[in-house]
């Protein structure tokens, strides 16, 4: 895949479903290149973040960033915030069951939301 697709692929504002097709096709073709598939999956974990920011309630949003963005655990996001650690996990399984009904479409979520950890 040229540069120039790529870049159009990139900077276009897919809907999930969209999204989700052209990258199993590029997958499944073999046409996207490693780098272009990581660039590929960074648009969909884009596409959660801008989605959690919308949905959330601030302090669970900032909880989900924490987990997913900032890597920490239950434990370290409960005393960096001093709330405890089933406060944390309630708020995580608020946030993830908001964003997935907010993107009912995006088949690969958890494949995703795994990304966001990985």
């Amino acid at each position: 895949m040229n540069s120039r697709s790529l870049k159009a692929i990139s900077t276009t504002n897919f809907n999930t479903v969209q999204l989700e097709e052209v990258y199993n096709v590029l997958v499944d073709n073999e046409i996207l290149s490693k780098e272009e598939e990581i660039m590929f999956k960074e648009q969909l974990v884009n596409m959660i973040y801008s989605k959690a920011q919308e949905v959330l309630p601030e302090k669970c949003y900032q909880i989900f960033v924490l987990r997913y963005s900032n890597k920490l655990s239950y434990k370290e996001i409960a005393l960096k915030l001093g709330i405890s650690e089933s406060t944390v996990d309630n708020q995580i399984s608020k946030a993830l069951k908001s964003i997935k009904s907010s993107l009912p479409y995006l088949v690969d979520y958890i494949i995703v939301i795994g990304y966001l950890i990985g």
